[in-house]
């Protein structure tokens, strides 16, 4: 990774930097030792006399070359930032990428995909004890070039999915929020929005909408109060999630060809007690 920020001004900052990676697969993806018993056998390519090719696995690690550009302002009680991204992967790992040793659809790799989005912060001091904060990203995550396989009838068929969007990331993600605090103690209310989603790759290609999540929003509340005193490092805390008990599909997948959606937990709490010994 290599990078350079330029400060035009004490308050102003320009940044750029570009970045290579590469990340392997899952050992779940390689075998799936849990399904044993089902039939799960290790990805790998086969010998002649039948044995395992350690060195050949179906799933070969994803490489990406991730470009970002943006800047910082910073001017009195305003902080903000914006920047824009670039992630080119190679060989992304994703579902239905490729075959096993059977011609069963599995967890292989996408030749090409892209990443492109506008990542956007902000902090506010509002008064003395109380804080503001935002943050929103828009992206377009999209198949370049990608085959997928399936199953249709007794045959399984290659797909292509170029420009198609990537299932299980949302185009559109927001966050707001504020901070009551003080020395001892904080409140904080945020909301969280998610955009549409995809749980395959099939896009709306599927008129259905069987294949989406739609947008959700929901709001969680923090309460922290810190003791002092003889009970100096005593802290409570107080957890409200999905204040609003709001009903939502949070993601989803396709299993053996069935769509499966997870629902949002309903409103629930957590109440904590730490004691941190000085």
């Amino acid at each position: 990774r290599v990078g350079v920020t330029y400060s035009i001004r004490p308050e102003i900052a320009l940044f750029a930097s570009a970045a290579l990676a590469s990340r392997e697969p899952r050992l779940k993806t390689l075998y799936d030792g849990e399904e044993a018993g089902s039939g799960s056998l290790p990805q790998f390519a086969l010998n002649p006399d039948g044995s395992l090719n350690l060195n050949k696995p179906f799933v070969k690690p994803e490489r990406v070359l991730d470009v970002e550009v943006g800047n910082t302002i910073t001017k009195g009680r305003i902080r903000t930032s914006a920047t824009l991204f670039m992630m080119a992967f190679k060989d992304e790992i994703v579902p239905s990428g490729g075959l096993d040793q059977f011609g069963i659809p599995r967890t292989g790799n996408a030749e090409r995909t892209m990443h492109i989005g506008l990542e956007l912060e902000a902090d506010l001091r509002i008064g003395r004890h109380l804080d503001g904060f935002g943050s929103a990203t828009i992206s377009r995550n999209r198949f370049v070039e990608f085959a997928e396989f399936g199953s249709v009838g007794n045959e399984v068929v290659a797909v292509e999915r170029d420009g198609n969007p990537i299932a299980g990331f949302p185009d559109h993600i927001a966050n707001l929020g504020i901070t009551l605090h003080n020395e001892r103690a904080s409140l904080s209310v945020s909301g969280r929005y998610v955009g549409r989603q995809f749980i395959d790759n099939a896009g709306l290609n599927n008129t259905d909408r069987s294949n989406q999540v739609e947008p959700h929003f929901l709001a969680n509340a923090n309460f922290r109060y810190s003791f002092g005193g003889i009970v100096d490092g005593l802290q409570l805390s107080l957890d409200v999630n999905n204040i609003f008990d709001t009903k939502a599909l949070e993601f989803g997948n396709v299993g053996f060809g069935t769509p499966q959606f997870y629902p949002a937990a309903t409103r629930n709490l957590f109440f904590g007690v730490r004691y941190r010994v000085r």
